[in-house]
């Protein structure tokens, strides 16, 4: 369940109330990941504005 919630793009799941660490850990693991995901696609980004940037100057 966690992998198909990460796979889709979530940053987390519902944890029901109150939460219990076999629910904790595994969402926060997606949430890490997902985040990385952020980083890296933010820093492609980056990388590829200024490729244009040094192109077009």
């Amino acid at each position: 369940m966690v992998q198909r919630a990460t796979d889709a793009g979530s940053l987390a799941y519902l944890l029901v109330k109150p939460p219990d660490i076999e629910q904790l850990v595994p969402a926060v693991q997606s949430a890490l990941k997902r985040a990385e995901e952020m980083r890296q696609l933010k820093e492609s980004s980056v990388r590829a504005l200024l490729a244009l940037v040094c192109l077009q100057g």
